[in-house]
């Protein structure tokens, strides 16, 4: 049976999501946006705020919700740069959260979801980097919807961190406002405040044994220049468990815009990492037809001319080249491309990269790295029996 969905507040790029959906019913003008207002077009993308671990009463913390009872067995956190002098100089553990919104300073599990005493050189020195750390005993059950907390602060009994001996935390990101579900915290007196809370996208990585991933270790934001030798896109699985089919009518993606004169051509294909991947369906756009011109970060919404339907199961990309200009396409990268899974299934599209030039070159992969791209889609043919789909809250 064909019903059409309607998804709000997605990642870009995610193909396993976890959000809202309501069932509608078939119509022509309704649309799926996978979509993540996930970014700011008035800055660089870049690291915003840091955290300093340079003294006895600094600390910093990001505030989370779970969204399983898996327990958390380690934690990541993001270094903007280290001094490493020699000495044991933190300590990371995973707190509950008061009524405020503040860590309560109780350390899960009685106190054991913790790791004591962090030398300075666990983190990479004078660059940026993520580094997970493994909690000496995990957090324990958690209940699904409670916040909690990690928190890195000076090591009780450890060297007394200083202005030369310290770690310097990427602690947020520029690139979206913090929302209620996870915000991150800076303190620098041994007493958190509501001044403490910071406004942007908190940068932390957190994981269970399992397959539950929390945060977003990210190590670093960039853009590809696009142009008649470099075409570059995002490649994707389509869920099996959705349906048979669905139709792809276009796609967004963000970056800087192509100056006067020039173009963007946006493709989707199949055998992506063939010798000569299959072009399926294709558009030209004209500078003229685009709002930003090339000094200017912006969303760009592209929609097939010919809409093609997915065999789901089946793994495709879509990608984007311009004739000159330099346009780009924003990318983030993570530390690990299961980090990359708690972005809303985000790790579901991973960003390729070729030289289109006669069209038979094969895709090349780089599984750590997400684009910032996504998919249209208006219809989806889902199974006979029809009860929602795995990861997506309702049906």
């Amino acid at each position: 049976m064909n019903r059409l969905k309607r998804l709000a507040s997605l990642a870009l790029g995610a193909l396993m999501l976890a959000a809202p959906i309501v069932g509608l019913a078939a119509s022509a003008n309704r649309q799926i946006f996978y979509e993540d207002p996930w970014y700011n077009l008035g800055s660089a993308a870049a690291f915003g705020t840091t955290c300093s671990i340079d003294s006895a009463n600094a600390r910093c913390a990001v505030i989370f919700q779970a969204t399983s009872t898996d327990a958390i067995t380690h934690v990541t956190t993001c270094s903007a740069s280290a001094t490493a002098l020699g000495g044991n100089i933190a300590q990371v553990s995973v707190q509950g959260v008061d009524g405020s919104g503040f860590p309560d300073g109780a350390i899960l599990n009685s106190g054991t979801a913790k790791l004591n005493l962090i030398p300075d050189t666990a983190w990479t020195t004078g660059s940026a980097d993520c580094t997970e750390h493994a909690l000496a005993a995990d957090t324990g059950s958690l209940t699904i919807g409670t916040f909690i907390a990690i928190v890195v602060e000076a090591a009780p009994g450890g060297t007394t961190p200083d202005a030369s001996n310290k770690v310097v935390l990427n602690l947020i990101s520029n690139m979206q406002a913090s929302g209620t579900n996870r915000y991150a915290m800076i303190d620098t007196n041994a007493t958190w405040a509501s001044a403490d809370k910071q406004a942007a996208m908190p940068v932390f990585g957190a994981r269970a044994s399992t397959t539950t991933y929390y945060g977003r270790p990210i190590t670093a934001f960039s853009a590809t220049t696009l142009s008649t030798t470099v075409e570059a896109g995002g490649m994707f699985t389509t869920d099996a468990s959705w349906g048979s089919t669905m139709r792809l009518s276009g796609v967004r993606f963000i970056g800087l815009g192509p100056t006067a004169s020039n173009t963007l051509t946006v493709s989707a294909y199949s055998g992506c990492t063939d010798t000569s991947p299959s072009q399926l369906t294709t558009i030209t756009i004209d500078a003229d037809m685009v709002s930003a011109v090339a000094s200017n970060r912006t969303l760009f919404e592209v929609i097939f001319s010919t809409p093609i339907d997915l065999t789901m199961g089946t793994t495709y990309c879509v990608a984007v080249y311009a004739s000159g200009g330099s346009p780009t396409l924003i990318y983030i990268d993570y530390k690990t491309n299961a980090g990359m899974s708690a972005k809303y299934g985000a790790a579901g599209m991973t960003y390729v990269t070729r030289n289109p030039s006669g069209g038979t070159n094969a895709f090349t992969e780089t599984s750590t790295r997400l684009p910032r791209i996504s998919l249209i889609i208006t219809d989806i043919t889902e199974p006979a029996t029809t009860g929602g789909h795995p990861g997506i809250i309702g049906g």
